[in-house]
This record gives C-alpha cells, structure tokens and sequence, in this order.
C-alpha cells in the first residue's frame, strides 16, 4: 500500500493526524468493514511498519551531510536508495496506484479527514509521480546529477529492506504487540537530530560517529523471521 505517501507535504514533525502516525494506521483498519478495505487497511500499516527503518536510521544519517532546504534532501536520498529497486515493481506500484479504490478512497479521507477536492488534488499529483516515465526520468536525473561524498551502496539498501520485511512480517504476526509499534514511523526525533548536526557544519559533522548515534537497536536486528542476507529485488 503506497496511499500513506499520498499527503504531499506531511512534514516530519509528530502529531495525532499525521499520515505516517500509527494511530491513522489503527484507524484505518478500525473502520475497515470488508475484505477489500481490511487488506488496504493492513497494507497502510506496512507501509508504516516498513518506513520504521528508513524515517529513524536510514535517511537521518544521510541527511546529517545533505546540504539541501528541508525535505529536499529526504527526498534525494530515497531516490537514490530507489535506483536498486527492479523496474517491475515500479510498474507494479504504478499499475495499484491507477487503479480504481473508491472504497480505500473514502475510508482513508474520513480517517484523515479530507474534503473530496483536497484528497483528490493530493491524489492527482501522486498518481503523476508515479507514472513509470516520469519516475525512471526522475531517476535518471539523480544519477547524472553530481554524486555526492556519501554514497548508497546495494547492500545497505539490501539490508535495509530486509530489515523492514522483518518488521512487517513480526506485525502481521503480531498485531499490536508487534515490535513496530514502539517506534515512531515518522523519524521526528532522528531526523531533528540529523539537521541540527547538519546545521553544525561539516567540520563538526566529520567527527561524529553517525552509526552509533542512529545505532539500529538490537530488538530489531535480532528480529529475524526470514534471512537477512537475502536480496529481495
């Protein structure tokens, strides 16, 4: 379920409305009343179980170097982490995104409480960013762009998605006592963290050490429901 991205301009700041808040998630599903909008209901709070690792420890490091205005480097650093994902299932995503889903439609605009006109604006722009050629134009423009110092490599973003399948997996099984739950999808206190060091200055920024301060706790490391070696895509 990719709809907890559809509300351009979340923000990163916590609040009880915000999209990415485990309490939407919840509501969602609470208001769930078939199978159809049970599985978006389920797949909303994926979403949220997933972007645990990217909002909290992924991207909070890489912006600690991104000399960007806000939100833009968040966004840069997941486009570039995109580049490893196979092109099948960005057609896949666009494919889901085009589709009709009157049902999931109106349950998420009366958990988030959004006018018709306001959802389907927000709605509009995303389907457009997810049309296959604008997003692999999009793509290619970040790879020609002038590479960073810091770099994403396969394999970080290998082990970032298998830690996030882990998490998704433990909340299916789980519910809410699910090891997702304890942390914030949205990264506020992380990613505040990284733009105050990144305020800093890069002198004080190449001192730090940035895998101990977003240190991945050892609950969600040792959360292996499936091999975490395993290449996903």
């Amino acid at each position: 379920c990719v709809s907890a991205d559809i509300f351009i301009g979340k923000g990163y700041r916590r609040r009880d409305d915000h999209c990415h808040n485990w309490s939407v998630g919840m509501k969602t599903l609470d208001g769930a009343n078939d199978s159809s909008t049970k599985a978006y209901a389920y797949g909303y709070l994926t979403h949220l179980a997933a972007d645990v690792m990217a909002h909290n420890y992924f991207i909070p490091k890489l912006l600690c170097t991104t000399p960007a205005p806000n939100g833009l480097g968040h966004v840069y650093w997941e486009f570039r982490a995109d580049r490893f994902v196979k092109k099948k299932y960005w057609t896949l995503a666009s494919k889901v995104v085009s589709m009709h889903n009157q049902g999931a439609d109106t349950l998420i605009k009366k958990v988030m409480n959004r006018s018709r006109f306001r959802f389907g604006a927000k709605k509009m722009l995303f389907k457009r960013a997810m049309k296959l050629n604008d997003l692999m134009m999009a793509m290619r423009r970040v790879e020609t762009a002038p590479a960073p110092k810091k770099k994403i490599t396969r394999k970080q973003v290998v082990t970032l998605n298998n830690y996030s399948i882990n998490l998704i997996l433990d909340f299916l099984r789980n519910g809410q006592k699910a090891l997702a739950l304890q942390y914030d999808p949205v990264g506020t206190d992380n990613i505040i963290k990284a733009r105050q060091i990144r305020k800093s200055g890069r002198k004080n920024v190449a001192g730090l050490n940035l895998e101990k301060l977003f240190e991945i706790p050892g609950a969600i490391i040792n959360n292996k429901i499936v091999d975490s070696e395993t290449i996903r895509f």
